[in-house]
């Protein structure tokens, strides 16, 4: 089974370049509620997850103002038997140049036991707010119409869906798929400026654990593909666990760059788990040597990304019944 879902994630490698549309992550195997609502509450506790990007450190306008793409991502998700599953929220900021898109999402993911591992299949919904700043822009003509916040900031929202399945074996194997911008709602921009679409994303993610004949290590392997089926990039990535607490590893996303992350668990102590059932904190560093042009001309010194978890269980204790008759003891 899992050489088949690998496989067909190697098909896919017909297609090339993939347009940033929406945010991108390198720590993309921790921060799984950003791109796929079928893994909430899969890890069963209640886990606080956050990231911030800086990409293209050093990308300018002609004008010298930094337009490097900025993105700040925070999550919460808990499993609830009650209800078969678990539940989220996403807020999400990314600032582009001018543009600038917030997000709020609530999801659920109903749950499923299959085999050795849970099956989450999840939907997400949420309001997206575009805001342009006029100031970073440098018309041609003063007078242009379009152009004419002058500047001020104009801002609309639209609403939007994504769904996904994810499939997680505990300390083995997982494997996911989600798609993104289902409606591919229009913004409708002040101005006539413009009416920006949503173009539906596809993600593929998958992963594997191998414990080495030194039990203090283990390897994960990973692969993230993202497409609009007109293009499409891919994030190859390796870790190397030492006695589950500390991590290191290399990442290869197609077109861009070459990424190096470290971390670790327990950075305050105690928790436990493993490394996809958490409990307890993580934090991580990333950084991306760009390999496109914009790196090889000078313009991008490279990408910074900061992440961290922290996760629990909270025990709630059972209420002791007490009967009238010893039949019941």
């Amino acid at each position: 089974m899992i050489k088949r879902i690998f496989t067909f994630l190697m098909l896919l490698a017909t297609l090339h370049l993939f347009g940033q549309q929406e945010e991108q992550y390198t720590h993309y195997m921790f921060t799984t509620t950003a791109y796929n609502p079928g893994y909430i509450g899969l890890n069963g506790a209640y886990c606080i997850n956050g990231a911030h990007r800086q990409q293209w450190i050093g990308f300018q306008d002609p004008e010298g103002n930094s337009v490097n793409p900025v993105t700040t991502f925070f999550s919460a998700d808990l499993y609830f038997y009650q209800i078969l599953g678990g539940v989220g929220i996403n807020f999400k900021q990314d600032q582009i140049g001018a543009f600038k898109n917030t997000s709020i999402e609530l999801g659920y993911s109903f749950h499923r036991n299959i085999g050795p591992g849970t099956l989450g299949i999840g939907i997400m919904g949420g309001m997206l707010d575009q805001v342009i700043d006029f100031t970073m822009f440098d018309p041609r003509d003063p007078n242009d119409p379009l152009l004419r916040g002058g500047g001020n900031e104009e801002s609309n929202m639209a609403f939007d869906l994504k769904f996904g399945a994810y499939y997680l074996v505990p300390g083995h194997f997982y494997a996911g798929i989600s798609t993104s911008k289902i409606l591919q709602s229009e913004i409708d921009l002040p101005n006539e400026l413009a009416n920006p679409k949503g173009r539906r994303h596809y993600y593929i993610t998958g992963g594997y654990t191998y414990n080495l004949p030194d039990p203090d290590f283990s390897l994960e392997p990973s692969v993230m593909i993202k497409t609009d089926f007109a293009a499409a990039q891919y994030d190859f990535s390796t870790l190397v666990w030492y006695r589950n607490r500390f991590y290191g590893g290399l990442t290869y996303r197609t077109n861009d760059a070459f990424a190096v992350l470290i971390g670790m668990r327990n950075v305050l102590g105690g928790g436990g788990g493993n490394v996809f059932v958490p409990e307890g904190d993580m934090l991580g560093i990333s950084y991306d040597v760009t390999t496109s042009p914009l790196g090889r001309e000078g313009r991008s010194m490279g990408s910074v990304e900061v992440f961290f978890r922290y996760c629990f269980n909270i025990e709630i204790p059972k209420v002791l019944e007490s009967h009238e008759t010893v039949r019941f003891l």
